[in-house]
């Protein structure tokens, strides 16, 4: 079916929770797992984007990197549902794709700056760190590489459609207070942490301001 349409994405939920799980595998006995199911009808390739799968295990892990499928690793659904914590230390030994999710459904947030404050505490959880370099490459170059358009969006690259966004730093008087004098790092880290849509001063699209601040 998706290799009928090779213009499109493939994108849908895997093991988010354990509710979940066990009905996919009632449903599908014949399957190795819940990856499986969708490999089976040819859903898993690099134009493949799977949200959530927070309960993952190394041969599933291994066959989502073989194929380039991707990760949206949703941190605000998955607390929101109580479904677990998501393991980046698994995905990254696999070398799987990861971009960040706000998530329609469950997701608390639509701001990215919230999202990645809420992933630096599931990380945080999970005995790891997400540092704010690559917090901000989740959310711009490693989502359009897990979308399959980072040639076009996801860096100030030449040639890129140059969509991005100017972040104030100062934007609230907690963030203007933790940035004052700050490197590039703990600015970062302070925007991931403490920024939400207040912190976004413009947004350009295609290298036009679409929208300011007033």
């Amino acid at each position: 079916m998706l290799a009928a349409h090779p213009d499109v994405l493939m994108h849908t939920h895997l093991s988010e929770n354990l509710g979940e799980i066990a009905a996919v595998g009632e449903r599908f006995t014949e399957a190795c797992d819940y990856l499986d199911v969708y490999d089976r009808f040819g859903l898993v390739g690099p134009r493949s984007v799977f949200a959530h799968c927070v309960h993952m295990d190394d041969r599933s892990l291994g066959r989502m990197a073989e194929a380039g499928a991707g990760i949206a690793f949703c941190p605000t659904s998955n607390l929101f549902l109580g479904s677990g914590l998501f393991d980046l230390t698994a995905a990254d030994r696999h070398r799987v794709k990861i971009g960040i999710g706000t998530d329609v459904g469950a997701g608390t947030s639509f701001s990215v700056l919230h999202t990645l404050g809420e992933a630096y505490k599931v990380c945080q959880m999970r005995g790891c760190s997400l540092d704010p370099f690559r917090a901000l490459y989740f959310a711009t170059a490693g989502g359009a590489a897990v979308l399959g358009i980072a040639d076009r969006v996801g860096g100030l690259l030449p040639g890129q459609e140059a969509d991005f966004v100017v972040l104030d730093c100062a934007a609230t008087p907690l963030l203007a207070r933790r940035t004052a004098g700050a490197d590039l790092h703990d600015r970062l880290f302070a925007l991931q942490i403490l920024g939400d849509d207040r912190a976004v001063a413009a947004t350009w699209l295609r290298g036009r301001r679409a929208h300011a601040r007033s």
